[in-house]
Formats: structure tokens, C-alpha cells, sequence
């Protein structure tokens, strides 16, 4: 019996739900990164050649960080509260501002890159600007189409558009990568696929929006998006801030980069999980604080069970598969990706989600701003003396203040103490083991 698409759609919606579907396609895209990663490092090209792939994908990273993804928080909260026919209206002028900002900082690219490269990358020029510029103005717009999927429930839609569309990112970065055609190729490739991603949310627009410009629409999302951009943005400079240091020191070597970027990696089902868990334990709390204690109290210890020991045995091990998983290489990562491990210690502590869900946005980003100043001067600090690895241990070090300041307040202002929302004894125990190896695998390297 045949099976049109759209009742295929209908079909299959009916086993996958918005959530597990936004689940799978973070899972995707982190998937999509590694393999990558993992691919291309056993490919024809070197690792200075690698590095300029992760330049261009750098960049495009330090133009969204800022912007992005507060945004798009800020759209799903406010979009659900409108009207259809301005939800309609909203949904295609989210699309015209995208494109917009895309725009400016592109064209601030390149007119004034004497002044704006070094500022977003750290050095004074980008391999194949001119396709690499393309590229990202068409990139950055299209990250909004996964939240466009969000906004109007369309589960099986999203998880579709994720399948085929990093299936097309892996065909576009691994072909040229390993038939000799070179990184210039890969970037034509992915300004191709880049394109097509643009169009189709620009498809979407057409299907879903009603193209009308409405100023005080878009000056209301902005306040409600106002708080969530300068959190992510605070946030955000400290990954960014991290590469642009290590492009700085070595002076743009491109092959110190790409050990760098190699390295600093955190496990894409952690990082899946842990921001689940952050969105479910936020409308927890949001709906009753006192109830959602047991709650994350419970799920964050089952988590701990999970991700703390692999992440144990992984870092035990690390010294034989890494070198396996990519190559003889890129061993000087290595110490890089072990300390970036150490960062489950923090993640598995889920005190933002409790102070968000109390609207207490000051502490939020009093502690944002905490971390990216003390990641800065631990960077400047740390780097001269361990290199790649300062910079690994400044990050860690510095979440770990963010979260400290966190739990200090919800103590203090709210007399919520850690242990109702976080098994110490266990979180205590597995956090000292995880340090423990990590400073073996250290003086073993």
C-alpha cells in the first residue's frame, strides 16, 4: 500500500513528540560536528588545513553567540502569548531581522576588517574570505529554522529537517575532505547547503508567516528577549573569548587552532542531557519550587550514576582511543579534552534552572559576569605558563565560580540549601575521583 509523504508525516508524528524530536536534533548536530571532527582528521588534510575549516566555523560562531541564541529563547516564550495573526505576523518578521543582522555584521566584515576581524577572530584575516563571507551571511539567518519547526509543533517536520539536512552538512565537509579537492572546496559546499537552508526558511516564512513589518511586535520581543541575550551573550564570550585567545597567542597558527578546537569538546549526550533536564527543571520550578526540589534532587543524582563514571572511564582510556578515534596528530589535544571532561562536575549542579524559574535574572547575571571575567584573567594568566591546556583549566575553573556564586544565593536569599536540590555526598565523591584522574592523566601524558 503507498504512503503519500504528508501522511507518512501524520503517521510518524504520532510517535514522536516535540521534545524527543528539539532532543534529537541537538543530538544531530552535535553528532554531525564530532564525526566531522573525528573524519577529517583522518582524511588527506593536515591539521593546518583543519584549521582553517575550524577558523571559518569559528567565526561563524563568534557572530551568533551575542545574538542568536537569546532571541530565539526569548521568541518561544513570547510567541505561545500572541494572538494568531500576530504570531503570524511575528513569525515572518523574525525571519526579515535575522537576515537583517546577518547583513550588518557581514557587511561590517567586510568593509571594515581591519577593525572587525581581529575583533571577532582574533587575527587579521580569514582563509577564502570572500566564499567564506557568503557562506556566513546565508549560516546565520538559517539558525532560526529549527525554532520556526518549534514554534508551530511540527515534531516529525523538525526531526526530518535535522536528518536530511546534516546528512547533507557531512556530504558537503567529507567528499572534497577526502577526495583531495582541498578546504576551499568544502567552503563552496557549504555555502551551497547554506543556501538552501536559507531558502527553505524563507519557504517556511511564506507557509507559516504573514509578511508584515510591525515595529512595536518586534520592540516587545526584544524586551522579553533583553535578559536571555545578555546571558547568552555573557556566557557565549567565554568559548569564543577562549579560541580568540589561542589565536592571538600563537598568532593565528592555524594548527595550534585546530589542536585547540580538537580538544575542546564536551560529550554531545551530555550536553543533550543536561539541557533537557534544564528545560524540563525550569517549568518545574516556575510552577512550584517546593515540589520541583525532590524532583531534581532525584533526576540530577540518576544523572550523575550515568554520565560521572563513563566520563571516569573515558578519561582512564583516553591515552589509547583518542589517538584511535582521530589521529597521531592531534595527541597534543589530548590534555585539552580531558580537563573540558571536568566540566560534568558543574554541569550536573542544576541551580541556574531553580534561580531562572524564581526570576531572579540579577544573580543570573551577576554570575555570568563573574565567570567570563575570571575565565579572562585566569586565560592571560595560565596560557603563557600551560598553553592550550591554561586555557581548558580557565574555563573549568571559572564555571565552576559561576556555579558557586549560585548555589551561595539560592542559600542565602532563598534558604535553599544544596543538599535539597543536589546529592553532595554522591556529586562529592564522584567529583574528587573525576579530579583525581584527570591530574593522573595529566603527569602520565
Amino acid at each position: 500500500m503507498k504512503l503519500s509523504i504528508p501522511k507518512f508525516i501524520s503517521h510518524l508524528s504520532s510517535f514522536i513528540s516535540l521534545q524527543r524530536a528539539y532532543l534529537s536534533f541537538q543530538l544531530l548536530r552535535q553528532g554531525t560536528m564530532l564525526l566531522i571532527a573525528i573524519l577529517l582528521a583522518k582524511s588527506s588534510l593536515g591539521a593546518a588545513a583543519i584549521g582553517q575549516y575550524e577558523q571559518v566555523w569559528f567565526l561563524g560562531g563568534a557572530l551568533s553567540y551575542f545574538w542568536a541564541n537569546g532571541l530565539q529563547q526569548g521568541l518561544v516564550s513570547f510567541f505561545p502569548r500572541l494572538a494568531p495573526a500576530a504570531q503570524a505576523r511575528l513569525f515572518a518578521s523574525a525571519v526579515g531581522l535575522y537576515f537583517f543582522i546577518s547583513a550588518v555584521l557581514i557587511g561590517a566584515l567586510v568593509f571594515f576588517p581591519a577593525f572587525f576581524l581581529p575583533l571577532f577572530s582574533g587575527q587579521s584575516s580569514i582563509p577564502f574570505a570572500g566564499i567564506s563571507f557568503l557562506f556566513l551571511f546565508f549560516y546565520l539567518p538559517s539558525l532560526l529554522t529549527e525554532t520556526l519547526y518549534l514554534l508551530q509543533k511540527k515534531a516529525t517536520e523538525l526531526l526530518l529537517y535535522g536528518i536530511f539536512s546534516f546528512s547533507l552538512q557531512l556530504a558537503v565537509v567529507l567528499l572534497p575532505a577526502f577526495w583531495g579537492w582541498g578546504v576551499q572546496s568544502i567552503i563552496q559546499g557549504l555555502l551551497g547547503l547554506s543556501m538552501l537552508r536559507a531558502l527553505w526558511m524563507l519557504v517556511l516564512a511564506l507557509r507559516y508567516g504573514h509578511l508584515a513589518w510591525d515595529w512595536p511586535q518586534l520592540k516587545t520581543w526584544w524586551n522579553a528577549s533583553f535578559y536571555l541575550v545578555v546571558y547568552a551573550a555573557i556566557g557565549g564570550s567565554i568559548s569564543v573569548f577562549n579560541a580568540w585567545i589561542v589565536n592571538w597567542y600563537y598568532l593565528g597558527d592555524e594548527r595550534q587552532f585546530a589542536l585547540f578546537r580538537y580538544g575542546a569538546r564536551e560529550l554531545p549526550v551530555s550536553l543533550a542531557l543536561v539541557s533537557g533536564l534544564n528545560a524540563l527543571f525550569l517549568q518545574k520550578v516556575a510552577e512550584d519550587v517546593h515540589l520541583a526540589m525532590p524532583e531534581i534532587y532525584r533526576r540530577s543524582t540518576r544523572l550523575m550514576h550515568f554520565l560521572m563514571p563513563f566520563t571516569i572511564v573515558l578519561m582512564l582510556t583516553s591515552k589509547w582511543w583518542f589517538v584511535l578515534l582521530f589521529s597521531t596528530e592531534f595527541v597534543e589535544s589530548l590534555p585539552v579534552f580531558n580537563t573540558f571532561l571536568l566540566l560534568v562536575i558543574s554541569r550536573v549542579v542544576f541551580s541556574f534552572p531553580i534561580l531562572n524559574g524564581l526570576q531572579d535574572k540579577r544573580i543570573a547575571i551577576v554570575g555570568a559576569c563573574s565567570e567570563a571575567l575570571f575565565n579572562v584573567v585566569l586565560c592571560l594568566l595560565l596560557v603563557p605558563i600551560w598553553g592550550l591546556l591554561g586555557t581548558a583549566l580557565a574555563n573549568f575553573l571559572a564555571y565552576g565560580l559561576e556555579k558557586f556564586i549560585y548555589g551561595v544565593h539560592l542559600l542565602r536569599r532563598y534558604g535553599i540549601a544544596p543538599g535539597t536540590y543536589l546529592n553532595v555526598p554522591v556529586w562529592g565523591i564522584y567529583a574528587l575521583v573525576l579530579i583525581l584522574v584527570w591530574a593522573l592523566q595529566i603527569v602520565w601524558a
